[in-house]
């Protein structure tokens, strides 16, 4: 550091000490820089810390407001992990998923196809022989009354 810096910190620091020494409130101070902790600032030369609300202090926090608190940023928390954890699966588990799920559909939709021709064809099966049968009936029963002898 120069001395024209030391001299520099030095008035400051008097002038800090004289300030806290009065005790009283001195009109805001246009500093040529950064203010210090101690120093007024005029409206609108910098940021200004937004007022604190009464249900932040903790000194007044009731229950049933820490319970509101708890309740509001667990909602909060778990809407934001739903959208993370959707995002997650839409990117990493669903190109995964729909091939995998590709896969098993093609190989039962092959053995529905086998299973439906096998039932089906039962089914015809099934049917014909049972229309044979009734056929039958009629022509053996009209054949027991009237019998014509068998031609062998």
């Amino acid at each position: 550091m120069s001395e024209a810096d030391d001299s520099a910190a030095e008035a400051r620091a008097d002038q800090l000490m004289r300030r806290h020494a009065q005790g009283a409130a001195k009109p805001p101070v246009e500093s040529d820089g950064i203010p210090t902790l101690t120093d007024l600032v005029t409206p609108g030369t910098g940021r200004r810390p937004s007022p604190p609300s009464a249900s932040v202090d903790s000194a007044e926090v009731t229950p049933a407001q820490a319970q509101a608190l708890e309740n509001e940023v667990y909602q909060r928390l778990q809407s934001r992990l739903d959208r993370e954890i959707g995002a997650v699966l839409e990117r990493k588990v669903m190109p995964e998923l729909s091939g995998s799920l590709d896969h098993a559909l093609e190989h039962l939709a092959a053995e529905l196809k086998g299973s439906v021709r096998q039932m089906v064809r039962e089914a015809i099966e099934e049917t014909l022989s049972q229309r044979v049968r009734n056929r039958q009936l009629p022509l053996e029963e009209a054949a027991g009354d009237d019998a014509p002898p068998d031609i062998r």
